[in-house]
């Protein structure tokens, strides 16, 4: 048995990071304390809308992890916006489970920040060309910048148990040219997002990091 054999033999690795039930108690004894609303009506219907989806990955999670999950580490940030944390729990409502933006159980602000980071269905030739717009859209407004950053701060924490590599490489990418650069914008044009654009960028480039590491090094020794 090799060294890394030998340390890596107990490991036993899991895609959920947490339980839906506790995370979804945390969010709705949150709307409850702080009077928070849309995140009250947003907290059970995306648990309704998202019924019987999973994540992918090995385990095939509950797909309502996603969305809680991105919800709590907002509430962990500070951020406690009621149309944030709604837009949080419904942000992928919309693309996955056919609902219009305008039929969500919100007020009018949060249902444009849904619309915003929506990605809908894009012929594969114009995908470069939505993808420049559709970030820029997202540019012009607060509360999508926060959703899309928390978001993608997930997506990217668990991609490597959901995405084949060429996957990951794109994702990547994807998230170096736009993703990044839209955190900067955010805390710039809104400087009290200071600290959780910091945290959130620093979890980000920590995992971006170690992913390209490993995909370069497996490129370099599997050239075709």
């Amino acid at each position: 048995m090799s060294t890394l054999q030998e340390e890596t033999r107990d490991w036993v690795v899991h895609d959920r990071m947490f339980r839906e039930a506790n995370m979804y108690r945390r969010i709705a004894d949150t709307a409850s304390e702080q009077n928070l609303p849309q995140t009250a009506a947003a907290l059970p219907y995306a648990s309704e809308k998202h019924r019987g989806q999973t994540r992918k990955g090995h385990e095939r999670i509950p797909y309502i992890n996603h969305p809680l999950l991105v919800t709590c580490h907002a509430m962990a940030l500070g951020i406690t916006e009621d149309s944030v944390l709604a837009a949080c729990l419904l942000h992928d409502v919309c693309e996955d489970c056919g609902v219009r933006p305008e039929d969500l159980p919100v007020e009018e602000h949060t249902k444009e920040t849904v619309r915003l980071v929506t990605k809908w269905d894009w012929p594969e030739a114009e995908r470069g060309r939505m993808l420049e717009r559709y970030y820029e859209g997202i540019s012009h407004s607060r509360d999508a910048m926060i959703v899309k950053m928390l978001d993608r701060c997930n997506n990217i924490s668990d991609m490597t148990s959901a995405f084949c590599d060429s996957k990951m490489a794109e994702y990547i990418n994807e998230t170096e040219r736009y993703v990044m650069p839209l955190l900067n914008t955010l805390r710039k044009k809104y400087p009290e997002t200071g600290n959780a654009v910091f945290l959130v960028k620093y979890q980000m480039r920590t995992v971006l990091t170690s992913l390209k590491r490993m995909l370069y090094e497996k490129a370099e020794a599997n050239p075709e």
